[in-house]
């Protein structure tokens, strides 16, 4: 990834002695040891020159742009600020200067042509300014005397003050400055680089804040309690000293708001809140694990936990607990099994028995609206569930989003959301009522989250991927009752009148969710020969293409030549026998981009007639990317050293339990750092992708090749011993000798061989690999060793 590296923005991104250094640089570093690429900082540009390149996409990435409705049109922001810092004042130590009135007829010094320039230029027009070309010219005017008083970063302020051991001189802030002191810059890249803007954002809720807080002590000299937000005053601040951590207890199995994972993590909205907290209180996150709800609350009874990160507030809970305001609002529904009637409200449920997890606050709103209601306690969602399913309740009530995640993952498709009931849930997080300033603070921290990051985070976990087809049979059903009632008993009219309406709304609701999925879930149908029939919104919008350009068309128009023939296969043969296919499809877009789904792919009936097939698909291609980026080296594609040690742990446990015997060649590009000396890095770049091409193109469909760094390759040869390698060795060899590469000619390698062996470990075979290596290095170059 190439990143701008400004030449004076200390103590954020700026070049000294050679080199990129400062907060944003070594930030990008930890970027890309997460994503495991490697980060390239572009120096020796104007201010100007990285906008453009960034707008041409000759560079990844800026880490820190000032967001304006110009630089919109051709940018796009990171969802969170990669900087927030103050401006402040540096003045003589012994100065009396409390204010900007005191600066009058005083001499200020600022960095010409900056926004604080214009601004006290057109603010205070009768103030003397004194114009620098950096903060750094600006402050040793300040020591010389020539200026009283220099206005900027109080960052930068703070590290030109240190650097050059000016202990005559500190920073201040002021009331009267006349706009907002605090600056935001969010990341920016290219409009058309949607993948990696949503990556950065990925990675940052990734990033402890313990790494942060590393780098902010380290750049802006800094203890944890200074870098917290300015709106948390200074009693907050000593109660959170007094904290280790905060303790959280939260709802064990409730996706998509909050899960314990089978790895014991805290996982869904709830979750991505709290990192963000964790951020901005500058305090780990603790969590105490619980089997079910009831557990949490008792915790938090106890006073065992602090906070509960998704809380409904009901009053007989305000004893214990403390809300925020709700940020999360969705409405309950009921799931029944398809041969139920639409449920418009709760009073359609009298006397009939209804699945609630246990200790839900919605049992008393419920109870509290309509008594007689039987209401049935369930440990989750799940349960719930499967017992609608099995016919013991009527009906299982629950959030849509929840009901919606837990009929896919669960393959529940013989259920649906028979209606919206008249509550919508309001979630809060709730803290221990004993310590009222926890409150205050998640109150603080959750209004500091903007309304569109609130709205990406809810977006990415409530997403409705259910199908919920219109059901004519009923529709049909009633309308001819309807015809009958009419003729029959023309003088029930109202009767007939009331119950048209309800048809209505039934009608009204169902194509409210068909509506739903049509937005967000990509579906497509085709008849029983793969012609496609039918294609939603959703599946237009991802694709790119037309309901016109698909409907008629088979799926070729948009297969990938990715794509196996032995996938294809599979599928037909599971569709053919009735049965449900799932995996991964990658497709071509409209625009010949690549596209993944993850399919589910069912038979459609009628009349116990089949007559076609309907996909339904979840957009993947965001986690299939970041998946990649971790595993492949960004110059050559191939794989990097983190893949090839772990396939390397697979090969080795394969021996030890198979006994697959395999062997390793480690090669070498002969006199590489020439090419680079001579010709640049850009034509050393374009033989090491040579070469890998050459190298993937010329072994077998089952051996792996990775870049091991530099302008060194590994092979694994599977299920070969060391005679059979040297074969292959060789002829790779002879291969490489015979490319003429512009500019540079021919090349040769070098190639060191090893067989794995019985008491071998991965560092004795790398070893003897290596050994090997040298000695073809040492005794003439262009030939294969073997140990």
């Amino acid at each position: 990834m190439t990143v701008a590296n400004l030449p004076t923005l200390p103590p954020f991104n700026f070049y000294e002695d050679g080199k990129p250094k400062g907060y944003s640089v070594d930030y990008m570093k930890l970027v890309g040891e997460y994503l495991g690429i490697k980060i390239e900082f572009i120096s020796d540009k104007s201010w100007d020159e990285y906008l453009l390149m960034l707008k041409n996409n000759e560079i990844d990435l800026i880490p820190h742009v000032a967001v304006s409705k110009e630089r919109e049109k051709y940018l796009a922001f990171t969802n969170f600020n990669h900087i927030e810092y103050n401006t402040g004042i540096a003045i003589n130590k012994n100065s009396t200067i409390k204010s900007m009135k005191d600066l009058n007829n005083k001499v200020i010094s600022v960095t010409n042509s900056t926004f604080l320039h214009n601004y006290l230029k057109n603010k205070f027009p009768k103030y003397t300014l004194l114009l620098t070309s950096s903060t750094e010219k600006s402050i040793e005017t300040l020591s010389l005397g020539e200026s009283n008083a220099v206005i900027g970063s109080l960052p930068t302020l703070n590290y030109y003050i240190q650097r050059n051991w000016l202990s005559n001189i500190k920073t201040i802030s002021v009331d009267d400055f006349g706009t907002s002191f605090k600056t935001n810059l969010p990341m920016a890249v290219s409009k058309e680089n949607e993948i990696l803007k949503s990556i950065l954002e990925k990675v940052n809720l990734a990033i402890p804040y313990s790494e942060i807080n590393k780098l902010k002590q380290k750049w802006m000299s800094v203890t944890s309690f200074e870098y917290l937000n300015d709106d948390i005053n200074s009693e907050e601040i000593e109660y959170l000293k007094t904290k280790k951590n905060i303790k959280i207890c939260v709802l064990p199995n409730w996706l998509p708001f909050e899960q314990i994972d089978e790895n014991g993590k805290h996982k869904g909205i709830g979750a991505d809140i709290m990192k963000i907290i964790s951020k901005y209180i500058d305090k780990p996150i603790e969590l105490i694990p619980t089997k079910e709800w009831a557990e949490s609350l008792q915790n938090i009874k106890d006073r065992k936990c602090d906070v509960l990160p998704v809380v409904m507030d009901v009053p007989s809970r305000r004893i214990a607990i403390n809300f925020t305001k709700p940020y999360v609002e969705e409405p309950f529904v009921i799931a029944t099994t398809m041969d139920k009637f639409f449920i418009k409200d709760s009073t359609s449920l009298n006397n009939k028995k209804v699945g609630i997890v246990r200790n839900y606050a919605f049992i008393e709103v419920l109870k509290d609206k309509n008594p007689s209601v039987e209401i049935v306690d369930v440990s989750d969602t799940k349960e719930g569930l499967e017992r609608v399913r099995s016919g013991e309740l009527f009906g299982y009530i629950d959030t849509m989003p929840t009901i919606g995640y837990a009929i896919q993952k669960y393959s529940m498709l013989d259920l649906k959301i028979a209606g919206k009931l008249e509550f919508d849930i309001e979630l809060s997080i709730g803290s221990r009522s004993d310590e009222p300033i926890l409150n205050t603070i998640m109150q603080k921290a959750l209004d500091s989250i903007s309304l569109e990051h609130k709205r990406t985070i809810i977006g990415k976990w409530i997403e409705i991927k259910v199908l919920q087809a219109f059901d004519y049979t009923i529709l049909w059903q009633i309308t001819a009752i309807f015809l009958i009632i009419v003729l029959a008993v023309l003088y029930k009219n109202r009767t007939v009148i009331l119950l048209n309406n309800e048809l209505t709304k039934a009608k009204e609701e169902r194509e409210e969710q068909q509506k739903m999925v049509n937005k967000y879930v990509p579906i497509l149908s085709t008849d029983t020969k793969g012609i496609i029939t039918d294609v939603n919104e959703s599946y237009c919008n991802a694709t790119g293409f037309s309901k016109k350009e698909l409907i008629g068309s088979t799926h070729s128009i948009m297969r990938h030549p990715d794509m196996k023939h032995e996938v294809f296969e599979d599928i037909w043969n599971t569709i053919n026998k009735d049965q449900i296919w799932s995996g991964e499809i990658k497709n071509l877009k409209k625009n010949k981009t690549n596209i993944i789904f993850n399919v589910n792919i069912e038979p459609i009936f009628k009349n116990n007639i089949k007559i076609g097939y309907r996909s339904i698909s979840e957009d993947i291609t965001d986690k299939k990317r970041i998946e990649e980026l971790s595993v492949t080296d960004k110059l050559t594609g191939l794989y990097n050293r983190l893949k090839l040690d772990e396939l390397m742990i697979i090969k080795i446990e394969e021996f030890r339990r198979y006994n697959v015997n395999f062997s390793i060649i480690l090669l070498d590009v002969d006199n590489f750092k020439s090419v680079n000396d001579t010709y640049g890095h850009d034509v050393g770049d374009y033989v090491l992708q040579t070469i890998a091409k050459t190298l993937r193109t010329h072994i077998r469909i089952t051996d792996i090749i990775g870049r091991w760094g530099g302008e060194e390759f590994l092979i694994i040869c599977n299920n070969t011993n060391l005679d059979n390698s040297k074969i292959l060795a060789e002829n790779i060899r002879k291969i490489v000798e015979n490319i003429k590469f512009d500019k540079v000619g021919t090349k040769t390698i070098s190639l060191g061989l090893s067989e794995f062996q019985k008491d071998d470990d991965v560092k004795s075979i790398f070893k003897r690999a290596d050994d090997a290596l040298y000695e073809a290095k040492t005794t003439g170059k262009n030939k294969v060793c073997t140990l």
